[in-house]
């Protein structure tokens, strides 16, 4: 079960592969970018793809090893409440 997936690391997977910028003024490849297809509390199986990253054959590897690292995996899912609260 997905237990929390942490968004900074995706979008450092996004920048690794060109869809982002590191400093200003760098160019934005518009091709790229990651697809989660898994997120908190929904069951995987072993092999199973979590998230799909689309490239033009740059940064490939460094957005892999990001994701791995985004992905909290466990037995039961405990995600975030929808509403904080109410006011």
């Amino acid at each position: 079960v997905v237990q929390g997936v942490d968004a900074a690391k995706v979008g450092r997977a996004g920048r690794a592969v060109g869809g982002g910028r590191g400093r200003r003024g760098e160019p934005i490849e518009h091709g790229v970018g990651v697809y989660l297809l898994k997120k908190p509390g929904d069951r995987v199986e072993r092999g199973e793809a979590l998230a799909l990253v689309y490239h033009r054959r740059r940064g490939l590897e460094e957005a892999l090893g990001h994701l791995r690292e985004a992905y909290a995996l466990g037995e039961e899912a405990h995600p975030a409440p929808l509403v904080l609260e109410a006011i």
